[in-house]
């Protein structure tokens, strides 16, 4: 078995080049699960920095897709280590899988406040460690009424 990094693509775009690499700096080998592409070029031009690749049927990577690349990568020939996600939005998915492989990241609840903007500085006010105070904008509601207190 090869040992791995699962980089976890938005419709086949990353930053491949730059994280194969990285990755083969490290003697390990680069594969990927990517969402499926609106345009297939844009996976084409990755594909050739990746040993391998997994793609699913839907615009979006859930964690089932994960699970599932990491069980087919293996039946291939691969041991996936870690994961990396150079998209945001996939920064959960990433750390809930290393997690699990025991590959050192971000807890996953510190990683979700800190990718929950309001949240993260409600919670900055709380602790005292800031006092900007937030409010949340809800369509309809009159541009100068008076914000609530991020306290409550």
């Amino acid at each position: 078995m090869k040992k791995a990094i699962l980089l976890l693509m938005h419709q086949g775009k990353s930053y491949t080049e730059e994280v194969a690499a990285a990755t083969a700096g490290l003697g390990l080998t680069l594969v990927a699960l990517s969402s499926r592409p609106e345009m297939p070029e844009a996976l084409e031009a990755s594909r050739r920095h990746l040993a391998d690749c997994v793609v699913t049927e839907e615009p979006e990577l859930h964690s089932g897709d994960v699970e599932k690349a990491v069980r087919e990568l293996a039946d291939r020939g691969y041991r996936v280590e870690a994961a990396l996600a150079t998209f945001e939005g996939y920064r959960l998915l990433m750390a809930e899988l290393n997690d699990r492989l025991g590959a050192r990241d971000c807890a996953e609840p510190a990683l979700r406040l800190c990718l929950d903007k309001y949240a993260l500085r409600r919670h900055l006010f709380a602790e005292k460690l800031s006092d900007v105070r937030v409010h949340r904008i809800t369509p309809g509601s009159p541009p100068n009424s008076t914000p609530p207190h991020a306290g409550s």
